[in-house]
Parts: C-alpha cells; sequence; structure tokens
C-alpha cells in the first residue's frame, strides 16, 4: 500500500544516498542509545560487585585479625586495629563487637556520606565470639560509573559513526545500483515516511520492501524493550528508595541501642565513657566543680536468689525510674552494668552533691520496691568523689568514686562515703590513666 501525502518533502527531495544517511543515523542514533544504557547497567554492576567483593573480604580479613583480641578481651589492640583500617581512605566506619552485641571497638569519620555497610563473623575456635563491620565510601564507584558512562558514551559515538559509514558504502554499493532501475515505477508511487518507530509501508516486496518489513519488527521490539527495561527501572528505583528508609530507621535504632541499656533504658556504659570524658574536658577549661557518684544495690545477689531474675531485673527498673525522678536536667546518670549505676553532677561540690544522695536515699525509702504485692525493701552503697588535679582523667575520677562505694559496702552498706574523707590509706595510689 502506498500512500497518497508525503508529510516530509524535504526528505522526499532528497535522493536515495541522502535517505540512507538520514536512516542509518536515526536507527544507529536510537540503537546506540539503548544498548549504551544496557552497557552502563552492566559497567555499573561490575564495578559495584568489585567493591562489594573487596568489602566484603575486608570485612572478612578484620574479623579474622580480630579474633585473639576479641577473646582476650584486648580493647587497646582492639582500637589500634579499627584506627589503623580507618585510616583508609574509602573506609568511613569500623565496629568491631562481642557476642552480647556491645561495642569494643568503634570509630568513624565525620561527615553525613552514606556508604556501604560490611559485617562478617569473629569466630575463635569456629565459635562466633563476635562481629566485625565496616562502612566503606561509593565515591570511588560513583566516580568510575561517571568515567564508565563518559567512556561509553565516547565509544557510542564513535562506534555509531564508524558503522554508519561502513553500512553506507555497502548498502550504496549493494541496493543502490539496483533501485535505480526501479525508479521510474516508484516515481508513480507515494511513499509513507514515518518517523523511526512508526511503521512503514511499501508498495514492493522486493528487497526493499523486506528491508522496510525487518526495520519495522526492530523499532516494535526495541520499543516493547525499552518500554519493559524502564518499568524495571522504575521498580528498582522505588525499592532502593525503601531500602534507604528501612536502613535510615535501622541507623537511628542502631545508634540509640549502642547508647542505652536495654533493660532499663537508661544510658550505658558507653555514653558515660562518652559525657565524662567531655563534662572533666569542661571542668579543667573552665574551672566548675563536677562530682561523680556510684552506687550498688545492697545484697542484690539475695534478691535474684530469694526471689528470681525477674524480680532483679524489676527492681533495676525500679531504682532506674527513682533515678530519672530525682535527678536535674542537666544530670547525666547511666547503669554501667549489673546493679552499678553512675550519676555526673556537673556545677556540683561536694557539698551539694551530699544533699543529692541524701535526697535519692530518701526517695528511695518513700517509694520500696514491690513485687506481686510483696515488698521487696533494698538500700544502696554509695560513693561519692569530687574532681581534682591529682585525680589527672575521668579514669582518676571513677577510681576514686569507686573507692568510696567501697568504703561504704565495708562500713556495713545502706550508707553513703566522701572520697575525700577517706584515710590516706585507704584511698589507695592515685589512678593514673595511660
Amino acid at each position: 500500500m502506498v500512500n497518497k501525502e508525503n508529510k516530509f518533502l524535504f526528505f522526499g527531495n532528497i535522493g536515495l544516498r541522502g535517505k540512507l544517511v538520514v536512516t542509518l543515523f536515526i536507527g544507529i542514533f536510537l540503537i546506540s542509545i539503548v544498548f549504551g544504557w544496557v552497557r552502563i547497567k552492566i559497567e555499573q554492576d561490575s564495578l559495584r560487585a568489585s567493591i562489594e567483593a573487596a568489602g566484603s573480604g575486608r570485612a572478612k580479613a578484620l574479623a579474622a585479625g580480630a579474633s585473639n583480641l576479641v577473646a582476650g578481651y584486648d580493647y587497646g589492640n582492639l582500637e589500634g586495629l579499627a584506627k589503623n583500617l580507618l585510616n583508609q581512605p574509602d573506609v568511613l566506619s569500623v565496629t568491631i563487637r562481642n557476642d552480647d552485641g556491645r561495642p569494643m571497638a568503634e570509630f568513624s569519620k565525620p561527615g553525613s556520606e552514606t556508604g556501604l555497610l560490611f559485617d562478617a563473623p569473629i569466630k575463635f575456635d569456629k565459635e562466633e565470639i563476635g562481629r566485625a563491620s565496616l562502612r566503606v565510601s561509593t565515591d570511588a564507584l560513583e566516580k568510575a560509573t561517571s568515567a564508565a558512562i563518559l567512556r561509553i558514551i565516547i565509544e557510542q559515538i564513535l562506534g555509531g559513526i564508524l558503522l554508519s559509514v561502513i553500512i553506507y558504502m555497502l548498502v550504496s554499493k549493494i541496493v543502490v545500483g539496483p533501485v535505480r532501475r526501479l525508479t521510474e515505477a516508484m516515481e508513480s508511487a507515494e511513499l509513507d515516511n514515518e518517523i523511526l518507530g512508526h511503521a512503514l509501508t511499501f508498495e514492493y516486496n522486493d528487497e526493499i520492501g523486506k528491508m522496510v518489513q525487518v526495520y519495522n519488527r526492530l523499532t516494535h521490539t526495541l520499543s516493547e524493550y525499552h518500554e519493559k527495561l524502564q518499568q524495571k527501572i522504575d521498580l528498582a528505583n522505588q525499592a532502593l528508595i525503601d531500602k534507604n528508609k528501612e536502613l535510615e530507621k535501622a541507623l537511628v535504632l542502631v545508634e540509640r541501642m549502642a547508647t542505652t541499656d536495654s533493660l532499663t533504658e537508661l544510658p550505658n556504659r558507653r555514653h558515660y565513657d562518652e559525657m565524662i570524658t567531655l563534662s572533666i574536658a569542661q571542668t579543667e577549661r573552665y574551672g566548675e566543680p563536677i562530682c561523680l557518684i556510684l552506687f550498688d544495690l545492697d545484697k542484690f545477689k539475695d534478691i535474684n536468689d530469694t526471689h528470681g531474675h525477674g524480680a532483679g531485673d524489676d527492681a533495676l527498673k525500679h531504682m532506674a525510674a527513682i533515678l530519672r525522678d530525682n535527678a536535674r536536667k542537666a544530670d547525666i546518670y547511666a547503669r554501667l552494668g549489673g546493679d552499678e549505676f553512675a550519676i555526673i553532677l556537673s556545677h556540683t561540690n561536694e557539698t551539694a552533691a551530699e544533699i543529692f544522695v541524701r535526697n535519692l536515699q530518701a526517695a528511695l525509702a518513700k517509694l520500696p520496691y514491690s513485687n506481686h504485692g510483696v515488698t521487696i525493701p533494698f538500700t544502696l552503697s554509695i560513693g561519692v568523689a569530687q574532681y581534682d588535679e591529682s585525680m589527672m582523667s575521668p579514669q582518676g575520677l571513677y577510681f576514686a568514686a569507686d573507692k568510696a562505694c567501697y568504703a561504704s559496702k565495708r562500713g556495713g552498706r545502706n550508707s553513703y562515703t566522701l572520697y575525700s574523707k577517706l584515710p590516706i590509706e585507704a584511698k589507695g595510689e592515685p589512678h593514673v590513666s595511660k
């Protein structure tokens, strides 16, 4: 069938070679776009697979290197191992946890860049004793992808030009001659010269007609392929967005879990270590007083043995609630582990800390712990220490408060002791941080 209207007169007025050049340019250009995109996707997948393989290998190597250190609770060398790995340019964070999930060494670089997370089990004697994880920057992947895209575009352009020239020369020699003999018959027919993507019609079922038919099928196939490919891309992009949202929620939860005691929901030992270091730094800079209070629940083991560990856990929660109610907004409190609690009192001297301790004891006495209607009273052994230059470090302040707490236990429990009131022989040697 021949169309009666030529919608592109400029195309109809040029010679067959011109039509051949234009047709080849349009067809190869669109095909280059499609296959260029496919090459870019393959290149991206290959680069990502390489980075993931390298990241997984480094995570396994970190786990292997940390095995003996975790088994021996060698925090110093674990931190050294983590810091050495963090010095690598593409490593954003390194975390080593024990089998309880608590961090033994955790370091990260500042910034909000999101990277790829790799995790590997730490095994000792074929048993898992912890997890080692590291986050790797995707900056190298992005740069390599950009370079690959530019390279593929250049290759596609040069390849398209070269292919067009070759096809033009071959087809011009093989097709144009025979077609010239058909020109008189074709002049009486009108050609439908639609753009690529629309079916073209031709009157004769010869070689040129078959080429048009092949072209029509090819464009239809490419259109369907592109549509399906775009649908897959849209689905993949949506899945990636959903995964990113899940990852953000998981990161917030992990950060909260890393600094919060799961039983009492008080800040944990890690949070305490960070805050005591910061508080003492401010004290040394501005010369303001700071006190540390440590206390244990007296005969806590008896509660567990007599009433069960569930009652012991509830007693810890009860104590945590009283501590929250009596602490000031500026106070920093934490459960350090077991039945040991700590309170950092900034801008507070020993006299004010003593008042706080008395109020805490009074609040506990006023609101004793009750388990299923049975009152299970318990008391506290408390140590109070005000930071001074002789302590030299956060560890020194903890050492002093712990000495005072021990003195309260040794003195019969249910009491508090000021470190400054201890005799010299009870204070022991000053604690110096290494």
